[in-house]
């Protein structure tokens, strides 16, 4: 979604429907100063991830604020996606 972005949020999982590979929902923390301009842009963020994945892997997402960033320890253990996830 861009280095912007990941400065106030960063993803938990995808849920996707049993047996299913798409259309999930994307569950993303994000500070609560930042919420608002996430929700308001969410469109544009689905169709970055499902232009990555070359595939509609997302179609909803779930907002979770935060009011804290994790420790940089816990952030450390966070690999990024790849398209074979």
């Amino acid at each position: 979604m861009g280095k912007s972005v990941a400065d106030y949020s960063w993803p938990m999982k995808i849920v996707f429907a049993p047996n299913r590979r798409s259309h999930g929902t994307l569950h993303l923390n994000v500070l609560s100063s930042w919420a608002t301009l996430v929700d308001q842009n969410r469109e544009l963020y689905m169709e970055r991830i499902n232009t990555f994945f070359g595939y509609a892997c997302v179609a909803q997402l779930k907002l979770h604020q935060r009011s804290h960033r994790p420790a940089k320890s816990i952030m450390d253990t966070v690999r990024p996606l790849t398209k074979n996830d």
